[in-house]
């Protein structure tokens, strides 16, 4: 029987919104996102291709933007190598942007791409990844799982890709979008080969 490891916020959407203080949600340029008294859209800048504001962000603000994630078991990523040569993603609506996937889960991504394609991947590759919850829910149509190690520090996780046969690092942010670290994560991946 496997066991979730539930993730445990260690706030409370009152005592991170501060009520009572004029902390609110606000549409902005990039989604709802909590609006602090005395804040303006420069505290939010447009990203640089390389910026990744998740990681930049205060603990507070982090917390209040995991509150408003939905609690879903099946999450898709579009994937791509940006111009550094690292596979990443961008969740604008949650101030997530080229989250780096690195630890050797670059080198996984790497080997899928050219099994899938046919082509070494280059900057600008593109992937889409549906990552489902094994712990909750196994699809009929995956092209690889990934199968949970042990924890390392930082509350990140090493995995092992059950068909590249590499052992893949993820972050934290994991956590946050499964609300929980699976002891399994079964991967549908779409490829788009590379211009020629």
């Amino acid at each position: 029987m496997q066991q979730t490891i539930e993730f445990t916020p260690d706030f409370t959407w009152e005592e991170d919104m501060m009520v009572g203080t004029g902390v609110s949600m606000s549409s902005g340029p990039i989604g709802d996102m909590p609006v602090y008294p005395g804040s303006t859209d420069s505290e939010f800048p447009e990203p640089t291709a390389t910026e990744n504001t998740w990681w930049g962000l205060t603990v507070a603000a982090q917390n209040a933007i995991k509150a408003t994630i939905p609690h879903k078991n099946v999450w898709v990523l579009d994937i791509y190598r940006n111009e550094a040569g690292i596979w990443s993603f961008s969740l604008p609506q949650y101030m997530t942007f080229n989250e780096a996937l690195l630890g050797g889960t670059e080198l996984s991504l790497d080997w899928h791409f050219q099994i899938l394609t046919g082509q070494k991947p280059v900057n600008g590759s593109h992937m889409k990844l549906t990552c489902y919850n094994g712990d909750v829910e196994i699809p009929d149509d995956y092209h690889t799982q990934l199968r949970w190690l042990y924890e390392s520090t930082g509350d990140s996780n090493w995995y092992y890709d059950t068909v590249s046969g590499m052992d893949c690092w993820l972050c934290p942010y994991v956590q946050t979008l499964f609300h929980s670290v699976p002891l399994s994560i079964y991967i549908h991946i779409d490829a788009t080969p590379n211009e020629i």
